[in-house]
């Protein structure tokens, strides 16, 4: 997948895209090369709206330089259901006309809430790894 990924990353680069990498901590061996491929980007042949997003756990692999040159972002899921529906539902009250239906006649609160506390419920069962699932949570 390596050579995909430095081809998605120099097309991206060009073309001004967003390139999105997940769990690159779990091949140690590859993170020398991102770090060469992440030097060799350079100002006046990379196009200003061109991102790289890495989603990964704190991790020692990761290069330092990358780290500090870079823009971090930290999320922690919510500790409990209630901290997750209570996170959710601040967020989309500024969004939704919780007031209005919808075609059948169902309050938008009552679809909004509802689709809050099953993720909220799911999420919050991750915790609890394979006790009660047929498969793992991610």
């Amino acid at each position: 997948q390596g050579a995909c990924v430095e081809a998605a990353i120099a097309q991206a680069a060009k073309r001004g895209d967003w390139v999105l990498l997940r769990n690159c901590h779990l091949e140690c061996g590859w993170m020398f090369r991102l770090r060469q491929i992440y030097q060799q980007l350079h100002v006046g042949t990379t196009q200003q709206s061109f991102r790289l997003w890495l989603l990964v756990p704190p991790c020692a692999d990761l290069p330092i330089d990358m780290l500090t040159s870079s823009v971090t972002v930290a999320y922690q899921a919510p500790a409990s259901i209630k901290a997750s529906i209570k996170s959710a539902m601040d967020s989309c009250l500024a969004e939704f006309d919780l007031y209005g239906c919808s075609s059948e006649g169902v309050p938008q609160w009552q679809m909004l809430y509802t689709t809050i506390l099953a993720h909220g419920v799911l999420a919050g069962r991750c915790g609890f790894g394979l006790r009660g699932w047929h498969a793992t949570c991610e």
